[in-house]
C-alpha cells in the first residue's frame, strides 16, 4: 500500500492486489473478486476513520 501526492491534488492510494488463482480460463473473475474485496475493505476502514484518508469516490485504475 502506498499513498502519493500528485500535482497538488488529493492523495492517491495505491494497493497491490493479487488473487493467486493461477488459472488462465477464469483468471479475470478471481482478479475482479480480489479487487472488489480490497475496495470494500479500504472503504470500510476509511469510513471508520482508521486510516486518515477520505474516499469520496473510489476508482479502480487498471
Amino acid at each position: 500500500m502506498q499513498v502519493a501526492w500528485l500535482n497538488d491534488q488529493q492523495p492517491l492510494l495505491s494497493v497491490f492486489v493479487a488473487d493467486g488463482a493461477g488459472q488462465c480460463l477464469a483468471g479475470g473473475e478471481g482478479a475482479m473478486l480480489a479487487v472488489n474485496e480490497a475496495m470494500a475493505y479500504m472503504s470500510q476502514k476509511c469510513r471508520a476513520g482508521n486510516w486518515g484518508l477520505m474516499m469520496s469516490s473510489p476508482r479502480i485504475l487498471c
